[in-house]
């Protein structure tokens, strides 16, 4: 009985291997499938799509036009062998944003196998929400009280034609919070601004805290430029986004186990832009003059050359790059021309805007004796917060003139070149032709130098490119020699930025400090590394894991600490000084290759 039983097993074994493969062979038919993470979004929101490819042949993704936007791709793959045959399985997936509000659908992605289509995944619709654009005194009104907050601000909800004006995005910070350097998603801005970035990439607190629904928080500007709009228009800025890691507790994290990523998002702002009024326009009044500005004069009299330098400044702030030279007023017994004068402007753009002077200077010329009077200059704005004409005026100024002087410039009415009496003159020359008897040139001493020039040329070629890469060479080698000391001296420019409170500049040198030591001494930059590749750099290097890892937790905690300090920054910063460098000390007394 019991030979019988295995015979017959042994008859059907066969029979199971078949059908186990036949099994693994079906579980790797080919499809198409896709997943998507939502399905209602508003129109300034995204969507990520996974396509998932299972099986033989090439995998075809719909076109997403002209409903959607690809705003980002990622893809990865996996192969197997089965039955000797290669079953293959790859994702794509694809970040979606929607192009206008209502039903939007993806289509169909497509496996294509010699030709023929195999496989295909279903059709998906997703409810895209329309979004009503904020002005911008709605969007300061906040209802909120989370951790973090990414507001628009603008100090008006209307502007005007030619008006420079500052554009922001701050992020309030919970108090106590502490965040790593945010991610921001590119600010769409409309083609008809005019933009000019103050921030230089600088991430620092600004101003007071500000109390929110009983909240309180730091505020820190990730967003800051100038704006100038040159045509009158509605214009609908889309909101931004932003993600950042925050810490959740603790005051050091060595693997970022309480740390968790966060994401922001501002609403989109509805801008108005409109023409200067033509209705109290005064006559003096010139198109580009938009913001707040003074008029002054200043004269100086020469009495050796008897003519006066007339210097008009404009100071204040707004659209002083297009305001004009002011009117000047006709002067008695005198002439006046303008000068050149651009080297003397100074004009600054920061976070509150324009702001400076504009200088026009102008030589004043008496035509007779006497006292030469040059009567009030008057400047005709616009005041775009007060949305009037206004003018600023100077008072009469006066000179007394020694003597009358003639014109420098010539006059309009010049004699033609037919009338004037020429006189004509024979062509003469002083030299002579005479036979001169000269040595053959190549005996010439120049001539025998003329040759070695090349030979020279090289030689010099080749003595400076041997000294530059032997300058090169030693270069990196002084830059180790001396890695610490510099790096001794930047901790004393943190120092001084402690001693000054600017918590921002602090944690920033003292990142920087760190980092320019590693390059320096081992000609590896940390600067857009991981964690996880800074410490492997710092491994290969020749550092212990324990030396790497206090290095890496303390770049972190500066990143963090930049934006929101803990309760007792004074202290915070004395001990990340400390820190700091006995980390410099520990890291040049260990001996690596």
């Amino acid at each position: 009985m019991e030979g019988l039983v295995k015979r017959r097993i042994k008859h059907l074994f066969p029979v199971i291997i078949f059908s186990l493969l036949l099994g693994a062979g079906n579980s790797f038919a080919q499809s198409v499938k896709l997943e998507i993470d939502s399905q209602s979004i508003t129109i300034d929101d995204e969507v990520r799509a996974v396509f998932t490819f299972s099986g033989s042949g090439e995998g075809q993704l719909p076109n997403f036009k002209p409903d959607w936007r690809v705003a980002g791709t990622s893809r990865s793959m996996r192969t197997q062998i089965i039955n000797g045959k290669f079953y293959r399985e790859h994702s794509e997936t694809i970040v979606l944003v929607p192009t206008k509000a209502g039903t939007l659908t993806i289509a169909s992605a497509r496996l294509i196998q010699e030709g023929r289509v195999v496989a295909q995944s279903n059709p998906v619709t997703v409810q895209v929400r329309a979004i009503a654009a904020m002005s911008p005194g709605q969007a300061k009104q906040l209802r909120t009280s989370d951790v973090l907050l990414l507001v628009p601000e603008f100090d008006r909800d209307r502007y005007y034609v030619g008006e420079p004006f500052v554009a922001t995005w701050a992020l309030y910070i919970k108090q106590g919070l502490r965040i790593s350097t945010p991610q921001l998603s590119e600010l769409a801005a409309p083609e008809a601004v005019q933009r000019r970035d103050v921030l230089g990439g600088e991430y620092k607190e600004q101003g007071k805290s500000r109390m929110i629904n009983g909240v309180r928080y730091s505020r820190v500007p990730v967003i800051q430029e100038v704006w100038k709009i040159l045509r009158p228009e509605v214009l609908t800025i889309p909101g931004v986004k932003l993600e950042t890691d925050i810490r959740t507790g603790g005051n050091r994290s060595f693997f970022g186990r309480n740390s968790q990523t966060k994401r922001v998002k501002a609403p989109p702002i509805s801008l108005a832009v409109v023409a200067v009024p033509t209705q109290g326009r005064p006559a003096g009044y010139r198109e580009g003059a938009v913001g707040r500005f003074k008029v002054s004069t200043q004269l100086k009299y020469d009495e050796n050359q008897g003519r006066a330098l007339l210097e008009v400044e404009v100071k204040g702030i707004g659209s002083l790059k297009t305001v004009d030279a002011p009117e000047i007023p006709h002067i008695a017994n005198a002439e006046i021309r303008m000068l050149p004068s651009e080297d003397r402007d100074d004009l600054v753009v920061d976070q509150r805007g324009v702001q400076g002077r504009r200088v026009f200077q102008y030589l004043v010329t008496p035509k007779n004796k006497g006292k030469i009077t040059i009567n009030s200059i008057v400047l005709h704005y616009f005041n775009p917060r007060t949305g009037a004409f206004e003018s600023s005026k100077t008072a009469p100024i006066s000179f007394t003139a020694e003597r009358a002087i003639a014109s420098l410039f010539k006059s309009k009415e010049e004699t033609p070149v037919s009338d004037k009496k020429l006189k004509l003159h024979p062509i003469e020359s002083d030299s002579s032709l005479e036979s001169i008897n000269r040595a053959p040139v190549h005996t010439q001493p120049w001539f025998l130098m003329t040759l070695a020039l090349p030979f020279l040329a090289l030689l010099g070629i080749e003595i400076t490119t041997a000294f530059n890469k032997r300058r090169l060479a030693d270069s990196d080698k002084i830059r180790a020699k001396h890695a610490h000391s510099s790096g001794r001296k930047r901790l004393k420019a943190a120092q001084a930025y402690m001693k000054a409170e600017k918590i921002g500049d602090f944690y920033s040198e003292l990142a920087k400090t760190i980092r320019t030591y590693v390059e320096d001494k081992h000609g590896v930059a940390l600067a857009g590394m991981t964690n996880l590749q800074m410490r492997t750099a710092l491994t290969q290097a020749g550092y212990d894991a324990s030396v790497a890892e206090q290095l890496v937790v303390e770049l972190e905690n500066c990143d963090f600490a930049r934006f929101a300090p803990g309760g007792q920054p004074g202290l915070q910063m004395e001990q990340a000084l400390e820190r700091s460098s006995a980390i410099l000390n520990q890291m040049e007394s260990t001996h690596v290759a």
